[in-house]
């Protein structure tokens, strides 16, 4: 009775922090988490406000303690680390998620530009075919591009 009743008071501590009681800390289950979460994730990312792990005590900006933090909250939260000034924190990247949420809603569409790029390969392609010249110019952009790309990418 005691093992239920501890477990029992541990899920009634996690709701009251606002953590999710479906799945211990760590587990992924395939198929429990949905699309919908995840983009509800990906906004909570691009949302979160850091100032609410934290708090002014004397004066001084001061982590919370992660008792107060609501598990949720927690989990935005990449790195941590002590220094002499007090706690570091680092955060998930607010920037990665804004443009994974964008895309993933169709605000950002890589495809369109790749099909841009194939119809003017393709129209480029014909022109060369009739003209020899060009053919010649367009060769060397493209190895002028490719070059300049992995120079980049070293």
């Amino acid at each position: 009775m005691d093992g239920e009743k501890s477990k029992e008071q541990e899920l009634a501590n996690t709701e009251e922090l606002g953590g999710d009681t479906a799945q211990p800390s760590g587990v992924i289950v395939p198929g429990a988490v949905t699309p919908e979460e995840v983009v509800q994730m990906w906004w909570e990312i691009a949302t979160f406000d850091p100032a609410s792990v934290c708090e002014v005590v004397d004066g001084k900006l001061v982590a919370r303690d992660f008792d107060q933090i609501p598990p949720r909250v927690r989990q935005k939260i990449t790195k941590m680390r002590q220094t002499r000034e007090g706690i570091v924190l680092e955060f998930a990247d607010k920037i990665a998620a804004l443009t994974t949420l964008s895309k993933n809603l169709g605000l950002l569409n890589d495809r369109i530009s790749v099909e841009m790029n194939e119809f003017v390969l393709g129209v480029l392609r014909e022109i060369a075919q009739k003209e020899p010249e060009v053919a010649k110019i367009i060769s060397k952009r493209f190895k002028d591009l490719r070059d300049s790309q992995k120079q980049s990418a070293a």
